[in-house]
This record gives C-alpha cells, sequence and structure tokens, in this order.
C-alpha cells in the first residue's frame, strides 16, 4: 500500500512532464508548418494536453491489442503490481504515449543544438 501512495505521484509528475515537453515541441514546430489552423478552445493547457495523452495512449492500445491479435499471441489480461491491478498492455501504452514527448523533446533540442531547422 506504501509503495502504491509513491507510484501516483510519480505517475502525475510524469505525466505533467510529458504535456510540458509536448508543448515544449509544439511551439518549436509551429513557426514552421504551412497550415497553422489550430482549432479555438476554451479548454487550458493542462486539460488539452491530458486529452490528447489519453488519445494516443488509445491509439497504441489499439494497435497493439491488434497486433496480438493478428499475430494470434497470448497475453495476460490482468497484471498485479505492488497492490495495483491493471491490464498491461494498457500500462505500456500509457508508458509509450508519456515517453514520447519527452524524447521527441530531447531529439528536438539536440536538433537546434546541432543547427536548427532547415539545415
Amino acid at each position: 500500500m506504501g509503495m502504491s501512495l509513491i507510484l501516483i505521484p510519480v505517475w502525475l509528475t510524469a505525466m505533467l512532464l510529458a504535456v510540458r515537453a509536448k508543448r515544449y515541441v509544439r511551439s518549436r514546430i509551429q513557426p514552421y508548418r504551412m497550415n497553422n489552423l489550430e482549432e479555438i478552445s476554451h479548454q487550458t493547457p493542462l486539460a488539452k494536453g491530458l486529452s490528447e495523452l489519453v488519445a494516443a495512449s488509445g491509439g497504441i492500445y489499439l494497435s497493439i491489442i491488434l497486433f496480438l491479435d493478428f499475430l494470434k499471441l497470448n497475453h495476460p489480461e490482468q497484471l498485479e503490481m505492488m497492490g495495483l491491478t491493471m491490464d498491461p498492455l494498457a500500462g505500456a501504452s500509457m508508458l509509450v504515449a508519456v515517453g514520447q514527448p519527452m524524447v521527441r523533446s530531447v531529439v528536438e533540442y539536440m536538433k537546434e543544438k546541432k543547427g536548427g531547422y532547415g539545415r
């Protein structure tokens, strides 16, 4: 139970860092896009980032499920870890969705440091 209480703030921190990294990448890429057609919405940046995170992880989850079903591979339905029961594929898709913006922001930073866009 005590370890679960530690995991929740760590997970929330990772999600917030992913949202921040996604905003950083978007701010760096946005000026270079040809069609800048952002929809007008009244969402806060955090709400928008979390909804995009859930949408991305849902797409990754569906892709993994379809891939495993296509190959007829078995996977565990439930995984219990530190008192938490969850779908391991959903957890993996959330990890990928959280990690992808962070990795992308590092790549964009390295490109910028190397010489920027268009070189």
